[in-house]
């Protein structure tokens, strides 16, 4: 369906990205269980949205911070970071993880391990970068930052 017109002619195929089906709490036909639990996705696209060219009606921008109760105004809400984009250049992570003001505490967290440890070095990397994260967490951290700057040709 996709692949065929590719090959024959070198065009870009056309398909539908939505589901046609009936949902199956009001089809007419059997349908399994699974199927009663199925989230509909929206519509991509096509082409994608160009957010550079399309500046006027898309952003990038990206908030963060505890967003609080949206139905009332209050001071606490106040309390947020806006970022021009989701990617974050060096220094903007750099201010960020030395960001100490208005309760914005950053933990940084590694999660690099020894490459000669393997599989059993990573299972036991996961389990300390969780843990690290659930006691940041409970040490009143506001902001966390994975990094792998630790890695190397003997750090993963």
């Amino acid at each position: 369906m996709l692949l065929l017109p590719m090959g024959k002619s070198g065009a870009e195929p056309l398909g539908s990205m939505g589901n046609d089906i009936p949902l199956a709490c009001i089809s007419k036909r059997p349908r399994l269980p699974y199927e009663y639990l199925k989230q509909m996705f929206a519509q991509v696209t096509n082409p994608p949205i160009d957010p550079i060219r399309e500046k006027v009606v898309t952003s990038l921008e990206a908030m963060i911070g505890p967003e609080g109760d949206l139905s009332s105004t209050t001071e606490e809400q106040c309390h947020r970071i806006s970022l021009k984009s989701p990617m974050l250049t060096l220094e903007e992570c750099a201010t960020l993880k030395r960001l100490d003001m208005s309760g914005w505490h950053t933990k940084t967290v590694d999660t690099t391990f020894r490459a000669s440890s393997g599989v059993k070095g990573f299972s036991k990397a996961l389990d300390r970068i969780c843990a690290e994260v659930h006691q940041a967490i409970r040490d009143g951290y506001s902001l966390l930052c994975l990094t792998d700057r630790a890695a190397s040709e003997n750090r993963l």
